[in-house]
């Protein structure tokens, strides 16, 4: 239009509040408005997570228009795909398959599960790192009740792209009754002892005998 500013470039920008990935993701680039196709592509990002994305553009003189907003849900995923979780007491194993984000290169991964009602006293939750070509991971002495279970990709450019799933880890059963037959046999109770006093004080009888004995064995002695 006529008197309008020339505009020399756009500012893109996309951020998210970390739906599911537990921090906060800014995506941003400058396109140049000489640029053909007018068309940016934003790759890395959570697919979880719903973005705020904006453009602006820019004259040359600096000033920038007000933005123009939108939302968006990535289709890619650059996050691990959890494809089963299996709960068996005290343990949670967990299948999934690398993103399928080609510029995601996963140098290994991380899983955790942590109680949703965390008891007093309870151990820390325990992190499970493994290789970068594992495909499933199980965690172990976890407490009964729902758990919050994650699959963490470390890349190699330093982001980490995270998914979750909602496991319940069952109880523990009570121990079965044990049969009479199946019981340990008892520990056969030690002799009692004789009372100190009788060791020390022997009874009448037994000190005159011994009286004897020796007024004898003096007297042989002295024949």
């Amino acid at each position: 239009a006529a008197g309008a500013a020339v505009v020399a470039s756009y500012k893109l920008h996309c951020s998210t509040t970390a739906v599911a990935s537990a921090a906060i993701h800014v995506a941003q680039t400058t396109l140049a408005a000489a640029a053909s196709p007018l068309k940016v592509r934003f790759d890395a990002l959570h697919p979880a997570d719903s973005y705020t994305c904006s453009a602006r553009s820019v004259a040359a003189d600096g000033s920038e228009s007000e933005p123009a907003t939108g939302s968006a849900i990535p289709s890619q995923t650059s996050a691990p795909v959890i494809a089963k979780s299996a709960a068996t007491t005290g343990s949670v194993t967990l299948t999934f398959a690398a993103p399928t984000n080609a510029q995601v290169q996963v140098e290994g991964y991380a899983a955790v599960c942590e109680a949703k009602v965390p008891k007093v006293g309870a151990p820390q939750p325990q992190t499970v790192v493994v290789g970068k070509t594992a495909t499933s991971v199980t965690l172990k002495n976890l407490p009964a009740g729902e758990s919050r279970c994650s699959v963490t990709a470390n890349a190699s450019d330093g982001m980490a792209y995270t998914s979750f799933v909602d496991v319940v880890v069952p109880p523990l059963t009570n121990p079965a009754t044990l049969n009479e037959a199946d019981s340990p046999a008892p520990a056969p109770t030690p002799a009692a002892s004789p009372p100190k006093s009788a060791a020390l004080s022997p009874a009448p009888g037994v000190l005159g005998a011994l009286v004897a004995a020796s007024l004898g064995a003096l007297l042989v002695l002295a024949l």
